[in-house]
């Protein structure tokens, strides 16, 4: 944490945390934030023994402030400092972004900050979510009311479960890796500070393993929901029609079967159908469905899931979360 003494002219104070009355100096790069020991210190027990430690006399100094070198994005560090200085008011009954959840996870994980860290955790579960009528919320707009996220942010989210060993948000966090375009999900996702986020090798493969078994799922799904044996007499050719439903609707074409379920069969009776055979295919798609979501962490390669994940609840529930 202690380096060699760093010239004023070398550094540039941050926009928002350079607090006249501030006691210490956080560095990072060129970065410059000079904010108290005791804020710090209130909220962090890595700070808390770090300042209860002597330094030596030669110890690096700023503007006759001790100095710590952080090797942190100057972004998160600047959403931490917001939460630790605006305390129990920050973000309240708010829907805050990823990246701001992402670096209180980061960060509070890092230097120990029980508070914002627990609060950052239960706003990253509501989006990766163990719960399938929540999960139905959540996939229409990529938000809960706590958080909003975009697709990508899922290869973040990945990584961060894996370093704090929250292994309920792997299911769907990789369940939305494997929906990705592939180059997007090789490359990975862009950090503020230049530097590239990416999955593991073996988070990858699971990515591209997932959405084989994904397509295969919805390919016999989408088959056995118009089998002839689970419709009506209405029909003349159950077969048929039903195939050229699947042809012209892409139904088996598409891997993502959790976020699309019920959305082909949702629109109002098509005429190669009567209502009582649509009541029935859709009651099929949802048993399809829930069986689905009770395989996903096989599915995407978590063979022994840490958290089970809660699946029971009624038919009724499925279908009216689903429209």
């Amino acid at each position: 944490m202690i380096a060699d003494d760093t010239k004023s002219d070398e550094v540039t104070p941050d926009d928002v945390f350079w607090l006249d009355d501030g006691n210490v100096i956080l560095l990072v790069g060129r970065s410059a934030f000079r904010v108290h020991k005791s804020m710090l210190a209130r909220y962090s027990e890595i700070f808390t023994d770090m300042f209860a430690t002597p330094q030596p006399p030669d110890a690096e100094q700023l503007y006759g402030c001790p100095v710590v070198h952080l090797a942190d994005d100057e972004a998160d560090l600047r959403h931490i400092l917001w939460a630790i200085y605006d305390g129990g008011k920050y973000l309240v009954n708010q829907t805050v972004s990823f990246d701001i959840v992402a670096a209180h996870v980061r960060l509070g994980h890092k230097y120990q900050m029980g508070e914002i860290y627990t609060a950052a955790l239960r706003r990253m579960h509501s989006c990766f979510t163990n719960n399938l009528v929540t999960w139905l919320t959540v996939e229409k707009e990529y938000k809960s009311a706590e958080m909003s996220f975009e697709p990508i942010d899922a290869i973040t989210a990945v990584n961060l479960a894996r370093l704090t060993k929250e292994h309920s948000m792997l299911p769907t966090a990789l369940f939305i890796c494997s929906q990705l375009p592939p180059d997007m999900l090789v490359r990975g996702v862009q950090r503020p500070d230049g530097s590239w986020e990416q999955l593991s090798p073996d988070d990858l493969a699971r990515c591209i393993e997932g959405r084989t078994r994904l397509f295969g799922r919805r390919l016999f799904s989408s088959v056995r929901i118009g089998l002839p044996h689970l419709i009506g007499k209405e029909l003349r050719y159950p077969s048929e029609d039903f195939y050229r439903h699947c042809r012209d609707t892409n139904m088996p074409l598409k891997p993502d079967m959790i976020p699309t379920a019920s959305r082909t069969l949702s629109t109002p009776t098509p005429t190669w159908c009567c209502e009582r055979c649509m009541w029935i295919m859709r009651d099929e798609e949802i048993t399809q469905r829930n069986e689905l979501w009770k395989d996903l962490p096989e599915i995407m390669g978590l063979a022994s899931p840490d958290v089970a994940f809660p699946w029971h609840f009624s038919w009724w529930d499925c279908l009216n979360k689903s429209q």
